[in-house]
């Protein structure tokens, strides 16, 4: 009997242990299966122009993860002051050490470099496999973007700081690429060969760069005015008093453009009349970042230390994100996210409804470039030299 009593409870012990076995089995398979997220799918393949179109809009595919991690770094010999470009799996960097340099967007590896006469300040243009960008040295190049090698230059009268941009030739159809300059000209130079097509003059210098949209190339510059030039006829070309110095680049959407100017004013302009639709005196500090805008937001860093964000409409300011120091590097947004950056050293990732922090991450130096969004990349440079490549990080959220 003793036997056949000890012999049930050890069937029962041995199936209640089971029980517990499969349960704690199954646990651990969910929670490993909740660790393990889809990956996420953030920028398009290449991000060829400053703020990744012509537009200048700093919008970008897909939808940011909540967490990254480094995924490669790329030293160059000086500043990186301008947003790295890519284009066929390729990073194109412009130092102040005076070097172009192309690296693998997969691990940061350096393909080529191409060294200038001095500094170079203004973000590549990549268009149809020539990289294109201009230099303090008063030069404007064009390179072969597969192995460097020069095809043609341009010498000015003033030192270029701002990144190209492209057009169409509206009767040939030919890329013709537009760029300001120090000499306070706009230069529109064909794509090929480097011939000067046209230029138009501001009163000062141009330091950012011109936007492409809506039948306009739109520029501002340090006479306090915004210029809206007709891409088709450059005669005729309308012009905005802001009251303040433009350094920044302007962003075109929906026939509307934005722009920030050093008394800290914001603008809407309708771009079809040069008529204000609304400013806002934000801040007693400059806008220095060019914004990022979608049909409902506008993102913009100012040098009172803050992102702000305001409603496309009206202007009315939805939030403030306060960063350790100024933000001249403008936004990003993909998705319901965006990323920016400040001269505090960080990168900083954040719901784009709210302005909530949800990531950083601290380069130790100032950054005072947008990044680009690219292939599931982020790319950023500092004024360290070093340039970063982020990955999403699917292991946690730190």
């Amino acid at each position: 009997m003793f036997r056949r009593i000890s012999i049930l409870f050890l069937i029962i012990a041995l199936t209640a242990a089971a029980v517990v076995s499969y349960h704690l089995y199954r646990h651990r398979r969910q929670e490993t299966a909740a660790q393990v997220r889809e990956p996420a799918t953030f920028g398009g393949r290449d991000w060829p122009v400053f703020r990744g179109d012509a537009s200048l809009t700093g919008r970008a595919a897909g939808n940011l993860p909540r967490s990254l991690k480094k995924a490669w770094q790329f030293k160059t010999g000086d500043a990186v002051k301008s947003t790295p470009v890519v284009f066929d799996g390729a990073v194109f960097i412009t130092s102040t050490d005076g070097t172009i340099y192309a690296v693998k967007l997969s691990d940061g590896t350096e393909i080529w470099r191409y060294a200038a006469k001095d500094a170079i300040e203004a973000s590549a243009l990549v268009v149809e496999n020539k990289v294109f960008f201009g230099s303090t040295d008063r030069t404007f190049y064009a390179l072969d973007a597969g192995g460097g090698k020069h095809i043609w230059s341009l010498e000015t009268q003033g030192k270029i700081t701002g990144s190209a941009n492209v057009i169409k030739d509206p009767a040939t159809g030919e890329n013709c690429i537009v760029f300001g300059n120090y000499d306070g000209l706009l230069y529109c130079v064909s794509a090929d060969e480097g011939t000067v097509l046209w230029t138009y003059s501001a009163e000062s210098y141009i330091n950012g760069s011109p936007a492409v949209g809506g039948g306009v190339i739109a520029l501002g510059s340090c006479d306090a005015k915004i210029y809206l030039i007709d891409a088709s006829e450059p005669n005729n070309v309308r012009s905005v008093d802001s009251g303040s110095y433009i350094a920044a680049s302007p962003a075109i959407l929906a026939e509307r453009l934005y722009a920030g100017n050093f008394d800290g004013r914001f603008f809407c302009i309708d771009i079809s009349s040069g008529k204000i639709i609304w400013s806002v005196h934000a801040s007693e500090a400059p806008f220095f970042s060019c914004p990022a805008v979608t049909g409902s937001r506008v993102l913009a860093g100012c040098r009172d230390n803050r992102l702000y964000c305001f409603d496309a409409a009206d202007g009315k300011i939805i939030w403030t994100f306060r960063a350790g120091e100024e933000i001249d590097a403008g936004a990003v947004i993909c998705g319901n996210r965006a990323i920016a950056a400040s001269n505090d050293g960080r990168l900083y990732l954040l719901e784009a409804d709210s302005g909530k922090e949800i990531w950083s991450f601290n380069t130790a130096n100032a950054i005072s470039s947008p990044p680009a969004v690219a292939s599931n990349h982020i790319i950023i440079g500092c004024e360290d030299g070093n340039v970063y490549a982020f990955t999403e990080n699917l292991k946690g959220d730190h």
